[in-house]
């Protein structure tokens, strides 16, 4: 809008062509008032005046006074301007004196501060005998022009008020808006971050509460990111320190199988292993130190070359689930060598987490069945078993290391699926093939 630019040229505030307005607005209806009020009060006072009983007598009066100084001057048309000297002592009369078309005296040539437009009354006409012959006299007096300057005065006054009652009625709009808005920023200081101002107008108090309520609303944008990457933290720390427990697990099974095997062979195997857990427990502890000082940059995802792992995983697996009475049942279907965008230790947690509730919730008596294929450009691991027709109350299960599994393999771009077929548990899960090596 054209007005909008040539306030922004000047530099003048949008506001101010508002409030400029409403003070036009009340100008404007304060003049019509005044007018209003000012010819009321004339033809008011003029009424009143004209059908007073006493006007005609005063009107009579004031002719026989001018006749009997006329009289007494012995006063002629010629020299009727003489009627000065009397009029001085009756300034409050405005008279004419003619002859026909011929005017001898007019009074308005004298100013006693009155005008023609202060007179109210209808004037009377009277003959008058001047010692040269009669004339004709119109008299128009001002008797109630002090009463009607001070109705005037009156009317100033009510114009001036009726002003003041306009504008602030006009301006009560913006200040209930600037109020609404102060009270819905008191509310959002209290915590009510999804108040919304409705915005009216378009000057700078409505650009005003436009702005906080985008500032509130990136506010509590930001106090919900806070409060998810708070939980994803927390759930982060929960899920390290439960896979933590995995691993110290198997290593303390070890060093016991270790302390009662006599073949140094075996010895150095299961050392081997116990070595191994270690060094993932040390990653592990790792990752939750880096967790709790929240680290400002993400630790770069390694490429794992995934298919020189898979038979010591499933040698370890295997080996942890037969030293608690399981038996395996192992299915590979690994053609080519292949890489995934996946730390080692996260490949470890996530085999430990399938271990680690197979060992609480798996059959004994069933065989559990663990197959791993590639199939196009993901690696699908599949494991069956039968779940145990009633769990032991000496189980403590939170879901988080299911759920960490499930945060392992989504931070890959892979997916998992957990159901159950009849009386079988599948757990299968798939991991994106980086790379064809």
């Amino acid at each position: 809008m054209w007005i909008n630019r040539f306030l922004e040229k000047v530099g003048l505030p949008k506001w101010s062509l508002v409030i400029t307005g409403y003070v036009v607005i009340s100008l404007l209806l304060s003049f019509i008032s005044y007018v209003i009020l000012e010819e009321s009060l004339y033809s008011l006072t003029s009424k009143v005046a004209n059908q007073s009983p006493s006007y005609a007598d005063e009107m009579d009066r004031i002719n026989r006074d001018i006749q009997a100084y006329i009289t007494n001057h012995q006063l002629s048309l010629e020299n009727a301007k003489q009627l000065e000297e009397w009029h001085r002592a009756h300034d409050d009369l405005l008279i004419l004196i003619y002859q026909g078309d011929e005017l001898y005296y007019d009074s308005s040539l004298i100013s006693y501060g009155y005008q023609e437009s202060d007179i109210m009354y209808i004037p009377k006409t009277y003959a008058l005998q001047f010692s040269d012959g009669t004339a004709w006299i119109d008299i128009y007096p001002f008797f109630n022009l002090n009463f009607y300057l001070w109705g005037r005065v009156l009317c100033v006054i009510a114009s001036m008020v009726i002003f003041m009652i306009t504008f602030m009625t006009l301006l009560h709009r913006q200040i209930t808006y600037i109020l609404e808005i102060s009270h819905a920023v008191e509310r959002m200081k209290n915590g009510q971050l999804s108040t919304q101002i409705e915005v009216r107008g378009q000057h700078e108090i409505s650009q005003l509460a436009a702005d906080i309520n985008d500032m509130a609303k990136t506010l509590e944008q930001q106090i919900e990111l806070e409060k998810e990457l708070k939980q994803q933290n927390i759930q982060m720390i929960r899920s390290l320190s439960h896979d933590l427990r995995t691993p110290l697990t198997a290593v303390i099974s070890y060093l016991d199988i270790i302390k009662q095997e006599k073949d140094k062979g075996e010895q150095t195997k299961y050392l081997e292993i116990v070595s191994s857990k270690a060094f993932q427990i040390k990653y592990l502890i790792d990752q939750l130190f880096r967790q709790c000082v929240v680290e400002e940059k993400k630790a770069p995802v390694m490429t794992l070359n995934a298919d020189e792992m898979i038979e010591q995983c499933l040698h370890e697996v295997v080996s942890s689930l037969e030293s608690e009475g399981f038996e395996a049942l192992v299915e590979v279907e690994i053609e080519n060598s292949f890489s995934l965008q996946m730390e080692r230790h996260d490949f470890y947690r996530l085999i430990d987490n399938i271990c680690s509730n197979l060992l609480k919730y798996a059959d004994a008596s069933h065989p559990i069945k663990f197959r791993i294929c590639e199939l196009e450009d993901v690696l699908v691991i599949k494991v069956c078993n039968k779940v145990l027709l009633q769990i032991s109350d000496e189980i403590e299960s939170h879901g988080v290391g299911l759920q960490s599994c499930r945060m392992l393999i989504e931070s890959v771009g892979g997916k998992l699926e957990v159901y159950q077929e009849a009386d079988q548990f599948i757990f299968e899960c798939e991991l994106p093939i980086l790379q064809n090596c």
